[in-house]
């Protein structure tokens, strides 16, 4: 025992023969043995009763040694040579200085921490080499940072206790940053070591040899191939070197403020400046003393030994400031434009002091989006208050807690469209999404908001003759539009067409049927009035002195009045009226959500043309249409702008057949000729003209064939292509970027889309203009008319009267007539129709010539002549035989019947044999051999490209302006952020990788970030990295086995909104092969480009949205680790740190009630805890440094009997707790409070 004290007194009391003690034996250069002297300590230690023997022994020897070592700053001077420290790290590791908290071993470490602080910064730097080279073992390592570190906390407990900073607190962090130095060199000379080929280092001390060789050569072997900054952690863990007494805040945070603000504002300083630090002479309580420069004297200078929970806390100070200084700012403009006398009261509006957020829970995203674009710089740093709308309440808080997390679950989430969906689904964490957000709107097919879903009536569409669609309209239209739930119709249509066919159609369309039924209505009233004398007659002969004309003239009158004034009640979509033309935004956001319109449409109505086939956005509608709708449920009518015109001119055709008919006088012997002769040649006069429109429509509808069969996307023209791409000076960017990414999205990619056009859309389009345009039913509406004029013949008859045969037989004429009427009505005029439909569908190829195309026109016509001779010839045959008139008019019916039941089987299976051949041979059987022709003959003559913007402009000339969109809403994204750290909230529920943080703080980026974004490409560029050859090989042989293997060069390929994009990472990459020699380069460039070039147009606005809220010298002083910890808040949620800080009132800490509703809360899964937290707190995070940081309130709130739920306030943390009678209710209570609490008050 007595040779043990003395061997040990004499060690620590002499400095020379210290640096030669504890060092292993035999070695050229002497070694310290840390690892075996720190055993041999632990030993001592444990034998209590021996270390009790000679640990004042010690104490004194260290005193006296440290002494002769330096008493002053001048004599540490010469402190330079590590032969001259060795015995400083072995007394840094004696027993003595384990409990830091005795008197002496507190002084013997202020010694050594100031013989540190007086030394040279050569003095400093051979320490630090000692310490790496001979302290490198972990365990070693760690002792000596947990001595220093809880001296430091000793030291920092005693000023807290003194009210004063004295200077060995500075002392003890500059020891403590050697350490970290010293940590960090470890680290870096490890990674170093795994990179080379030489093992180990020759210039590496025994202990870090040790380290390293336990590793073994094979491993340094494989990770030597990694040459891009492999990560090795550091023997000891940072978290070992925070001082846990600034966690217990025992320096105020205000305090640590105003030190860093006074000291350090110029940024933290670095392990390796602590080796450079200079002293000063200063004066001081005790005198002059050299002392380390203002720049050390701050604890958050040194954050690196700062925990994040007490430097979030520092920075609430420096946020409050700034706000407090910004409400002073405000008090003394107001006071001096109102020339207040100091010392008088002033009343201040409460948003010139505040950012007061003025929200509805069920718009919180749009009104929070239109608030921050408002609000200016100044704004946005003054204290957030958050107003729910609609509710009560004021912000202490809470409400802001609940706010932010609400907010994030909009803003921060895949669905928003801001970030990668493939990222999430793989790393699972939230990474910006390069592909155009733009595409990624249409593709949701929804409404960005729901007011942008209107629709209007038809007939205020049609007002005015149809002026909303008019490319020349410039009146404002959008108050005809009324919101809605869905969509009757959405029109689609070219605005490149004929508008006033297209006026024509939709009139016939909507208010052609109630036309047609207010004429048959007119008509009859008129023929009712005529027969009771009520109406004057027309003379026409001997036995008609009073005929009738008022049912034709009355019928046709109220039917055209009908067509042009009847209000049709069906919801319609027409872009001009419901996409609002004055406000810019709303016409982007209407615009943004048109796929999401035509998926809210229960039918669309495609009004077709020459133009609309080869229109863009025509056929986006129609592939929009098609996607958002079920098979069973796509209700597409395609009508030609064509139908319009043909009717209104066939109508008024009928009535100029039936105005001499019913006028021209004549006897009875004579009319079968006279109704012949006026219907055939008035007919074919009139006839001649709807051949020639029938021929043309037809040859246009096989060029809408071809069209399609061939559909392009590099075809199809789109208005920004018609402009060259330029808009009042700007360039465009092509409709096709949307368009084709929508398309890719919805139906897997450009090429199927196509291919359904061409094999489905282009035959249902094409049989349908063909077949089911001029129906049976719209040739009866065009010819009622003629109808009329049998009406007014039959009440002409009837009106005669008479006695006895001849009153019969007046009787028996006007029911023949009626009867004769309904047969040329419902049964003639539609067969001649149907027969001229066909002789022009099958001869519709153009002539080369006018004189050629009337020739045409006028053989179809001709062929047309048999039909109307017979049909017309059995009439007469029958006038002829003398037969009773009404049995007259009862054969000729009869006949018409068998005559249209024979046509409608031939049109059957005429309609069959052309769906068939179409599916066969891909052409309809019209006009095969001719269709190639016909297809360039009829092309649609292009217009020369001006600027049509009628509620559907081109999409490029918005890409810009969402461009701009896009980058506000990014730019929003780190506004919010930035408002979460600058008003002091818990945090976001966000999973942002710590790369994200890193970009945000400007900090370098190695290979080991890709891991957390994109683990899939990491692991290919880590596989590249450590490829070898098999054998040993020469350079070019390696280069060229390399090539082979991997065939890569500088171009990286990616999918951008399902299309295939190439992009060069270096001039010439797409003619540099990767090579052996370059993989590292290539590896380099490639991560750059991943995570900073794809996504810095995203990035580059939500940083800067960041920084315009938080800019402040601490913010900047930040590291990305602890703003990642101070954003995202603490992930664990741990309970028992929540009951540890909680206090009481009205309750005992020990009572039974308290416990059984703590052990309720501990039994909660993760879920469950979140929801209380968010009930209690406003958020369902943990501040950093846990949940103890919340110092719950638990208050009494009446016992039993009551049914009265929990209630919580929180802005303080408050929770307002009844007394239940047994736990179950307790429980009961406390779940259906969490869910059911929303707002102010239980809903």
């Amino acid at each position: 025992m007595e040779d043990l004290r003395s061997s040990l007194s004499a060690a620590f009391s002499s400095p020379s023969l210290l640096n030669a003690s504890f060092c292993f034996p035999g070695l050229y250069k002497p070694r310290l043995d840390a690892g075996g002297l720190l055993k041999v300590f632990k030993g001592l230690i444990g034998s209590e009763e021996l270390f009790a023997q000679v640990e004042m022994h010690m104490v004194n020897a260290a005193f006296e040694g440290l002494s002769l070592w330096a008493n002053d700053h001048d004599e540490a001077a010469s402190l330079i040579h590590r032969d001259q420290l060795r015995g400083l790290a072995a007394l840094l590791l004696s027993p003595v200085l384990v409990d830091p908290g005795k008197p002496q071993p507190y002084e013997v470490m202020c010694r050594i921490m100031r013989l540190v602080a007086w030394m040279p910064a050569e003095g400093r730097r051979e320490l630090q080499e000692l310490l790496i080279d001979d302290c490198s073992e972990e365990e070693v390592l760690r002792s000596l940072v947990s001595r220093v570190r809880l001296h430091c906390d000793e030291t920092v407990l005693r000023a807290h206790q003194m009210q004063r900073l004295s200077p060995e607190i500075w002392e003890g962090l500059m020891l403590l940053q050697l350490l970290w130095g010293t940590n960090e060199a470890i680290a870096q000379r490890l990674a170093k070591s795994l990179r080379s080929s030489e093992w180990p280092e020759a210039d590496f001390g025994q202990s870090l040899a040790q380290t390293l060789s336990q590793l073994g050569k094979p491993a340094a072997s494989v990770l030597g191939r990694f040459t891009l900054a492999p990560q090795v952690r550091p023997p000891v863990p940072s978290s070992e070197f925070h001082l846990q007494s600034l966690a217990e805040e025992k320096v105020p945070p205000e305090l640590e403020f105003r030190l860093f603000v006074e000291n350090a504002c110029a940024g933290p300083i670095t392990p390796s400046e602590v080796l450079e630090l200079p002293l000063y002479a200063a004066r001081t309580d005790y005198g002059f003393e050299y002392v380390l420069p203002s720049k050390m004297r701050s604890f958050m200078a040194n954050r690196n030994l700062v925990p994040v929970s007490y430097t979030r806390k520092v920075l609430q100070v420096e946020n409050h400031h700034a706000q407090v200084y910004l409400q002073h700012q405000v008090a003394r403009r107001v006071a001096a434009d109102l020339e207040v006398l100091p010392g008088h009261e002033i009343h201040i509006d409460p948003a010139l002091l505040f950012f007061i957020l003025k929200v509805h829970r069920d718009r919180i995203l749009e009104d929070t989006t239109a608030a921050l674009q408002k609000a200016t710089p100044e704004d946005l740093r003054r204290q957030l208050k958050v107003v729910f709308e609609g509710e009560q309440g004021v912000d202490e808080g809470g409400l802001a807690r609940e706010f932010f997390r609400l907010l994030s679950a909009h803003v921060f989430t895949v669905e928003g469209g801001l970030f990668d969906p493939l990222v999430a689904q793989n790393a699972r964490v939230l990474w910006f999404n390069s592909a155009s957000a733009f595409a990624k709107r249409f593709q949701e097919l929804r409404v960005l908001r729901p007011e942008l879903l209107r629709t209007t009536r038809a007939s205020k569409a049609l007002d005015h003759c149809g002026s909303a669609l008019r490319v020349d309209c410039i009146e404002d239209l959008y108050w005809k539009s009324s919101m809605s739930s869905s969509i009757s119709t959405f029109w689609s249509h070219s605005w490149h067409g004929d508008h006033r066919k297209k006026i024509l159609t939709l009139l016939v369309l909507y208010n052609g049927r109630a036309a047609v039924s207010c004429g048959f209505f007119t008509a009859l009233i008129s023929m009712i009035l005529f027969l009771f004398g009520g109406l004057p007659g027309l003379r026409r002969n001997e036995r008609l002195e009073q005929a009738s004309t008022w049912s034709l003239a009355s019928g046709t009158v109220a039917a055209s009045f009908a067509l042009i004034l009847w209000r049709s009640k069906e919801r319609v979509f027409l872009d001009r009226i419901c996409i609002n033309q004055k406000d810019p935004d709303l016409k982007k956001k209407s615009i943004w959500s048109l796929p999401g319109l035509l998926k809210k449409s229960d039918k669309m109505l495609a009004l077709w043309d020459d133009t609309w086939g080869e229109r863009l956005w025509c056929l986006f509608e129609l592939a929009a249409f098609l996607r958002s709708k079920a098979e069973s449920e796509q209700k597409l009518d395609i009508k030609p702008t064509l139908i319009g015109p043909c009717c209104v001119a066939g109508f008024l055709t009928v009535f100029a057949i039936a105005v001499p008919f019913n006028t021209v006088p004549s006897n009875g012997q004579t009319r079968g000729v006279a109704v012949y002769v006026w219907l055939t040649l008035l007919g074919n006069v009139f006839g001649f003209l709807a051949v020639w429109a029938l021929r043309r429509y037809f040859a246009s509808v096989l060029a809408l064939q071809e069209q399609l069969r061939s559909v392009s996307f590099e075809r199809i023209r789109c208005q920004c292509c018609d402009l060259n791409h330029q808009w009042n000076g700007q360039e465009l960017l092509c409709d096709r970027e949307v368009v084709k990414a929508c398309v890719v999205a919805w139906f897997g990619s450009q090429e199927s889309f196509e291919e359904s056009i061409r094999a489905e859309v282009s035959d249902a389009v094409v049989f349908d203009l063909q077949h089911h345009v001029f129906t049976r039913r719209r040739t009866c509406a065009v010819t009622s008319p003629l109808f009329w004029a049998f009406l007014d013949l039959s009440a002409s008859w009837a009106r005669v009267g008479g006695a006895g045969p001849e009153l019969h037989e007046h009787f028996t004429r006007a029911a023949s007539a009626a009867v004769e009427g309904l047969s040329f009505w419902l049964l003639v005029c539609p067969i001649l129709v149907e027969y001229v439909v066909y002789l022009s569908r099958r001869f519709c190829r153009q002539a080369t010539s006018p004189m050629r195309e009337a020739f045409c026109n006028l053989g179809v016509l001709i062929m047309v002549l048999p039909l109307q001779a017979l049909l017309f010839g059995c009439y007469w045959v029958l006038f002829r035989l003398n037969l009773p008139r009404l049995v007259i008019s009862g054969v000729f019916a009869g006949e018409m019947l068998l005559v249209t039941a024979i046509s409608s089987f031939i049109k059957v299976k005429a309609a069959k044999a052309a769906k068939a051949s179409s599916a066969s041979n891909g052409i309809p059987p019209l006009g095969q051999a001719k269709l190639a022709k016909n297809a360039t003959d009829r092309a649609p003559q292009r217009r020369s490209p001006g600027p049509i913007d009628c509620g559907r402009p081109h999409v490029a000339s918005v890409v810009h302006e969402w461009r701009v969109r896009e980058s506000t809403e990014f730019w929003l994204a780190g506004v919010i952020l930035g408002l979460v750290v600058y008003n002091n909230m818990p945090g976001l529920d966000v999973r942002f990788p710590p790369v994200v943080f890193k970009k945000i703080k400007n900090e370098p980026l190695v290979l080991e970030d890709l891991r957390q974004v994109h683990p899939d490409t990491y692991l290919s560029l880590r596989s590249l990295l450590s490829w070898e050859p098999e054998e040993e090989l020469d350079e070019e042989e390696r280069n060229a086995i390399f090539e082979n293997t991997f065939c890569l060069d500088f171009v990286v390929t990616y999918e951008m909104n399902g299309a295939t994009e190439t992009r060069e990472l270096c001039e010439g990459g797409k003619d540099r092969v990767v090579s052996y020699k370059n993989r590292e380069e290539f590896v380099r460039l490639y991560c750059e480009w991943l995570l900073t070039q794809s996504v810095e147009r995203q990035f580059e606005p939500f940083r800067k949205g960041v920084r315009r809220v938080c800019d402040s010298p601490l913010f900047n002083a930040l590291h990305s680790a602890e703003l990642e910890l101070i954003v995202c808040g603490e992930q664990a949620l741990d309970f028992a740190q929540l009951r540890k800080n909680a206090h009481y009132d009205g309750y005992q800490e020990d009572s039974s009630y308290i416990d059984s509703f703590w052990k309720l809360l501990m039994n909660f899964d993760l879920v469950q805890k979140k929801r209380f937290l968010s009930f209690v707190t406003g958020s369902d995070l943990a501040p950093v440094g846990g949940l103890q940081e919340l110092q719950l309130v638990i208050q009494r709130n009446g016992d039993e009997p009551t049914e009265r739920l929990p209630t919580a306030h929180t802005c303080f943390n408050l929770l307002l707790l009844p007394e239940y009678g047994d736990s179950s209710k307790l429980e009961r209570m406390i779940v259906t409070a969490m869910h059911n609490a929303e707002g102010f008050g239980l809903e």
